[in-house]
């Protein structure tokens, strides 16, 4: 997973900065950056404890730092950590909201119920992605939360990204929710 990320985060920004505009004007900017920073942490930290509760129930009244850090003897599970960290939303945000949203919004300027019309086009194929689990046998039932929850998700990070016109808080916020629901994990 961290190398595809990897590569997928090499590609992104190497077609952004050839379109028009650069990369400032495909979101890859500081642009507002102490709010984007500010709404980054905490609705990065927000959202990893609401997934974490989502996800794993009462099962996490048994977490435990101390089981969390054994976890980090595998070095697979290092490497995950690292991956959400620093590859997934990266990687992620430069394509849903760099690329896609940014090139969208001009040709959708409407807002439905205070949402950008391109927001909630591009949110609903950010949760769109969670029905690639059909393929390994997941239920239709146990998926439809996971769509709700990443068109949420997506919703929220696709407003950052419009108030802010950086990425830089879109990708705090993906990074440090997915973190923080994989750190959860390891600890339980």
């Amino acid at each position: 997973m961290a190398f595809s990320h990897l590569l997928l985060t090499a590609l992104f920004i190497g077609a952004i900065s050839f379109l028009p505009g650069g990369l400032r004007g495909w979101g890859v900017n500081l642009k507002n950056w102490r709010k984007s920073l500010v709404l980054g942490i905490v609705l990065g930290i927000g959202f990893g404890i609401l997934f974490s509760v989502f996800s794993f129930g009462p099962k996490i009244i048994a977490w435990k730092f101390s089981r969390m850090l054994e976890q980090f003897h595998v070095p697979e599970n290092l490497i995950q950590m690292v991956s959400q960290l620093f590859f997934v939303g990266l990687s992620e945000e430069l394509y849903f909201r760099g690329i896609l949203l940014t090139s969208l919004k001009t040709f959708l300027p409407k807002k439905i119920l205070g949402i950008h019309s391109a927001n909630i086009i591009i949110s609903l194929g950010f949760a769109a992605v969670q029905f690639y689990k059909l393929i390994f046998g997941a239920s239709l039932g146990s998926i439809s939360p996971l769509f709700v929850g990443a068109l949420l998700y997506g919703l929220v990070l696709g407003e950052v990204y419009l108030r802010t016109m950086s990425l830089l808080g879109p990708i705090l916020i993906h990074s440090l929710g997915n973190s923080l629901m994989f750190l959860t994990a390891l600890g339980i």
